[in-house]
Order: C-alpha cells, then structure tokens, then sequence
C-alpha cells in the first residue's frame, strides 16, 4: 500500500515538473475517451492535493501564449486556475499556496494579459484576477492590483484598453472595490475616451454600468453626465455581436440603480424602441430585439 502510495506521487510529480506532461494532462481531461478523461481527473486531483503550488504555477504558466498552448488549452487552464481560487466547501487550492507562489501568479496573469489575443481566454483571465480580489485577506492586500490595471489601460495597444476597461469593471462589487473607486479621477477619463472610440464603446458601457451599480449620491449624480454618449455608443454597438452582452448590462445596471437613468429615462425608451429591430447574435445574424426590449 505504501509503495504504491509512493509509486502515485512519483507520478503526479513527474506530471507536475514537466510542461510538456501538463499540457498533455489538460487534453486528457478534455478526451471524449471516458477511461482517460476519468484517469486524468484523478491524476489531477491528486495533483491539486499533494502539490498546491506547482499546480497553480503550472497552471498559469500554460494560460500565457508565449508558451505556445492552444487557445482550447489556455481557456481550459484559466477555467482550472479559477476553479483553484475559488473555495468549494472547504479550502481553495489557493489557500494552500504560499505568499511567494500567490505573488508570481499574480504577475505572471498580467503578462498573460498583455499577451492573449482570444476573447474566451482574455475573458477567463479577467475573471481570475477578478476572483483573486475578492479572496484577498488582511495583510494581503496586492497593493499593485490598480496600478496594473490602470497601466493596461493606458497601453497603446487599443485590444489592452478593452481588456482593462472590463477587468476595472469586474473589480467592481469585490473587496477592492473601495480601491477602483479611490481612482476615480482616472476612471473619469477612461470612461470618456472608451465612449467615443469604436473599439472600447462596448468595454466602456460595461465599465459605466459596474460603477452606476456601486455609487450613489454626488457621485453617481457626476456619472449621469455620461448617460448621451451611453446611448451613442448604444447605438454604435448595435449592429455588432456585442449588442446582447451591452443590453444585458444596461438592463441588470437598471435593475440595481433605476435612478441611474432617471435624467433621461424618456430617450432611453425612444433608443430602445429604435433599435429594436437593429441587433444581431453573436455569429453576426440579425434577429428580432423585441423580446430583449
């Protein structure tokens, strides 16, 4: 029994030290064959038992594509690495990790970030970060969590200034939501330029609609400014893939803060009812909006 309690966690080692392994490990678990699928669910989770760390850093590692993983494979790793956050019953994976490996995985999601060119992936990724704020504990506080962000956002690189506009988005509502908001300055001016420019609009209406959801009072009376270039840019990502996603965030922001759009609920009508016959699903085909007005 001990020698193959031994002969286990040579294996689940030798998987663990080698790159190459994981990333067959990860396409294992994604095999339609059940005896291998199932095989690596188990290697897997003897992984996350025995060897916390070098889970999550392997784990981080194969959702960068500079280490040349498929698009599959990196949203498959950053869908596993969330999961190793979040704490389902019990302990998190992550909780089991030291401070050192927390910090480098931190780092090494940013420069994921920078990198990733996939929506999915980029998606996966903003919703690690944003689960990681929400776990922060005292005396763990990632004090370069806004910086980072607001740097990405600042990048020339128009696809980073989408990706940080809904990552600041998704901090909203987690524990570092005081912390998005002291920024407030700099939100202001993202917010403006995102609404005006084509390819932020829709990043933008999200980040308006995260804010309108966790203000009030002056603040959110300052906000209502924003509320005609919300409708241009509606109108703008109207005839785009990403209309349904916009609506849907304007239609939980009105359900959280009606008064939001209290100073022009009148052309908020008259702007749905305008396009209720403009939007299309996400592979581009029109379809009837009335049922999202």
């Amino acid at each position: 029994s001990t020698e193959h309690q031994s002969g286990k966690t040579r294996s689940v080692s030798s998987v663990m030290s080698d790159s190459a392994s994981f990333f067959t490990l990860l396409r294992q678990l994604l095999s339609s064959d059940n005896s291998v699928r199932t095989a690596a669910e188990k290697q897997f989770h003897e992984a996350k038992l025995q060897e916390p760390d070098r889970v999550v850093a392997s784990l981080v590692a194969c959702v960068n594509p500079a280490n040349g993983s498929d698009d599959t494979s990196r949203t498959q790793a950053g869908t596993l690495l969330r999961r190793c956050i979040i704490a389902f019953g019990g302990d998190s994976v992550w909780s089991k990790c030291t401070a050192s490996t927390r910090t480098q995985v931190r780092s090494a999601i940013f420069q994921a970030l920078e990198q990733e060119a996939n929506g999915p992936a980029q998606k996966i990724l903003v919703a690690t970060v944003s689960t990681i704020a929400d776990s922060l504990e005292e005396g763990d506080a990632w004090p370069e969590l806004i910086p980072m962000a607001l740097a990405l956002a600042k990048s020339p690189n128009v696809q980073h200034q989408n990706c940080a506009l809904r990552l600041l988005g998704e901090l909203l509502g987690t524990n570092v939501t005081g912390r998005v908001l002291e920024a407030q300055q700099e939100l202001g001016g993202l917010v403006n330029i995102g609404l005006q420019h084509p390819a932020l609009q829709s990043g933008a209406l999200s980040l308006v609609c995260e804010i309108a959801k966790v203000v009030e009072g002056s603040a959110l009376k300052a906000l209502q400014s924003v509320l005609p270039a919300l409708e241009s840019a509606l109108h703008a990502i109207a005839a785009t893939p990403d209309f349904e996603d916009a609506l849907q965030q304007l239609v939980m922001c009105a359900s959280i803060s009606p008064v939001f759009f209290r100073p022009r609920l009148r052309e908020w009508v008259d702007v749905m009812l305008k396009l209720r016959s403009t939007t299309v699903d996400r592979c581009g085909r029109e379809r009837p909006a009335q049922p999202c007005v």
